[in-house]
């Protein structure tokens, strides 16, 4: 509960101040946000005093995920279907998930190596498609 009337994205980063902008965001636009039971998709809504604000998990990529974006695999190349909303590699935000490190620690947990993927080329997070390493 807060006290006066907030910009729903002001009372979010104030009630999840480890999660990212773009994450609460991302969260608006895909209905994960809801205030008073409500799902909202607007970051300019004005959330009055004693409104119940909710941001349900998003969730992220696991290591059966990779699996399924695994295209093709040889000795020298991956190629992954990268999902919109995962970064190709790490940003400054290293507690940010992105395909680089979930690369790596797949195969750490299939074959038990360290695996440094060089990067051919990337795409932006808000892009989906075909990425090799």
């Amino acid at each position: 509960m807060h006290h006066q009337p907030t910009l729903i994205k002001d009372v979010l980063r104030q009630y999840y101040p480890k999660v990212p902008k773009y994450d609460v965001s991302f969260a608006l636009e895909r209905g994960y946000v809801r205030v008073d039971a409500q799902v909202v998709w607007d970051d300019s809504l004005v959330v009055r005093p004693k409104q119940r604000v909710e941001m349900h998990s998003i969730p992220y990529p696991t290591f059966q995920d990779v699996v399924q974006m695994l295209v093709f695999e040889d000795e020298h190349l991956m190629i992954l279907n990268k999902p919109f909303n995962l970064a190709s590699q790490p940003t400054a935000d290293r507690g940010r998930i992105n395909l680089v490190d979930l690369v790596r620690d797949f195969m750490w947990q299939r074959d038990h190596v360290v695996f440094e993927p060089g990067v051919v080329h990337r795409l932006d997070k808000d892009t989906s498609g075909l990425i090799i390493y």
